[in-house]
């Protein structure tokens, strides 16, 4: 029989039917119980005392067409193994156990009659202890996730002290020798105090790839040495001298360069000194966030602070306008440092390796695309790469914590933005896209 042909055969007796109250116990734990429920309305839920602690545990829901006491009705023991509680105004009707008796014309004895329903009762309760066994696994893991991270966050903020007293010193150090190398210039060599002054003040703002252009155009053009025109495209930034300015670039050359490496220390202890503070809070308080803050300047920032594993990788630019967000610059340097540091680590193994930088707008949103023609990430990789503590960098050299991109994505996130990644043979892309209009 089918559960209409059952319900109709054994259950459709009006007194052998009820109403049940919200929160009114059809069956206690431990009770007797001589029937078979089906429940025909409503919801009722089964607990469990758990006698160690004391206290009441939710271990199944039944729903309309479900049937009760199963166990206690075909098992013949007549005891209820938990309390049947109605969550809702509830009906149910019964079957009395004097019918375990009877016997069809057919030949078919109740239980036989039965055997579908307590096959599927079993398969219910079957699922509902594989789901909370489920959902124990993941507060688990969970709950050790949460572990690793507070040891980490008192590890780094323990570290993070320690480094503040080192930056802060290389700061002040630093600021000190500039200021020191400036005020000697201007007093006793003020043709070459303009030099190191455009250094300090803008950095070489060329990439390795652009330098080398352009050395070679001014090599051809002047008959310069290699060395020396590299230089000298370091200092113009892509403006050309004339034969007559050659002399004095000579001179100062040198003066340009110190500047710039003051410009770079300045720079990079002030990036440093924000992201100690980034892993110290490890996902805590959100940082001071300015309303003027240009994007592609942070990316320039990062390039700057990654010139020297650039050194080797043909870096293409092409970055459209963007307008000013509400952020935290220091939050985005660090995002574009992570994302162009991990392609610089992927081209390890590269033929003509190359990192290629894009960005632009839509009516909705500011989108940054940095790619790289490294070798494809694994399909099976490239659905964990954003979870903390997962790393591929474990050879050699090559090794990391694993919480890199799972930083990136938070900070995108925390910006209502979204961070995506496709990869092909053709290359890897992670795609950052952020609404105009985030606060």
């Amino acid at each position: 029989m089918n559960l209409t042909e059952l319900q109709l055969c054994y259950f459709h007796a009006p007194e052998r039917q009820r109403v049940l109250a919200p929160g009114e116990i059809l069956l206690e734990q431990g009770a007797p119980n001589r029937r078979l429920y089906l429940l025909l309305a409503g919801q009722v839920r089964g607990r469990y005392l758990d006698d160690a602690e004391g206290e009441w545990v939710d271990i199944l829901q039944v729903a309309a067409g479900r049937f009760m006491g199963v166990h206690s009705f075909f098992s013949r023991s007549f005891v209820s193994y938990c309390r049947l509680e109605a969550v809702e105004p509830c009906r149910v009707a019964w079957l009395e156990a004097e019918a375990l008796n009877v016997v069809e014309p057919g030949g078919l004895s109740l239980t036989e009659q039965f055997m579908p329903v307590i096959m599927e009762e079993f398969k219910q309760r079957q699922l509902t202890l594989n789901q909370a066994y489920l959902q124990q696994m993941r507060t688990e893991r969970q709950l050790m996730q949460a572990e690793k991270m507070s040891t980490l966050g008192q590890l780094a903020a323990g570290v993070a002290h320690e480094l503040n007293n080192a930056i802060a010193v290389i700061d002040r150090s630093s600021r000190s020798l500039s200021e020191f190398v400036a005020r000697r210039l201007r007093q006793d060599h003020a043709s070459e105090y303009h030099f190191f002054c455009q250094g300090m003040a803008a950095g070489q703002l060329l990439s390795s790839s652009q330098v080398r252009q352009a050395g070679q155009l001014l090599e051809q053009a002047f008959g310069l040495p290699a060395a020396q025109a590299r230089q000298f495209a370091r200092m113009l930034a892509g403006e050309v001298p004339t034969a007559a300015q050659l002399p004095a670039l000579a001179k100062g050359a040198d003066y340009w360069e110190v500047g710039r490496d003051c410009h770079d220390m300045a720079l990079a202890v002030k990036h440093v000194a924000n992201i100690v503070r980034s892993v110290r809070q490890l996902g805590g308080a959100e940082g001071e966030r300015r309303l003027d803050v240009q994007l592609l300047e942070t990316i320039e920032q990062a390039l700057t602070l990654l010139q020297s594993p650039l050194r080797r990788i043909n870096l293409q630019l092409a970055l459209q306008p963007l307008p000013p967000l509400s952020a935290n610059e220091t939050e985005w340097v660090q995002i574009w440092v992570n994302l162009i540091k991990n392609g610089c680590d992927a081209l390890a193994q590269t033929q003509a390796p190359t990192i290629w930088i894009r960005s632009g707008q839509d009516e909705a949103s500011l989108w940054v695309v940095i790619g790289n023609n490294g070798p494809p990430i694994p399909e099976g990789l490239l659905l964990r790469i954003f979870e903390p503590h997962f790393t591929t960098k474990r050879q050699g050299r090559r090794f990391g914590l694993g919480l890199g991109l799972a930083i990136v994505k938070g900070l995108v996130e925390s910006y209502g933005g979204k961070l995506a990644v496709t990869s092909q043979p053709a290359g890897t892309e992670f795609t950052i896209r952020i609404p105009k209009h985030h606060g």
